[in-house]
């Protein structure tokens, strides 16, 4: 996957993590894990561990019931939430897709 110049003049990657329904990852890139790391380190401090990071959760909040609504429509229109999170070192444009 290709990076992304940012504001700053160096090059950030597009971390990817997919959850279940039930807030499993299933799937993240090494993108991804950094950016949970920092995220947790940010909202949560040095000992959050391995815990979704508050930001993503509220995100996930967000779309599970966008998703069991959408479920029952038996449609398949794009169900997307996005949140910009700010941090002291940078501030990332966190998105979230759902596929029914």
């Amino acid at each position: 996957m290709p990076a992304v110049p940012s504001a700053d003049g160096g090059q950030v990657n597009s971390g990817i993590v997919v959850f279940s329904s039930t807030r499993k990852a299933l799937y993240v890139n090494e993108a991804g894990q950094q950016l949970l790391r920092q995220l947790n380190r940010n909202e949560n401090g040095q000992s959050a561990g391995s815990a979704i990071p508050r930001s993503v959760n509220h995100l996930l909040d967000e779309m599970l019931p966008l998703l069991q609504v959408g479920c029952a429509d038996r449609g398949w229109k794009q169900l997307e939430a996005k949140r910009l999170v700010i941090a002291p070192d940078r501030s990332v444009m966190v998105r979230t897709f759902g596929i029914p």
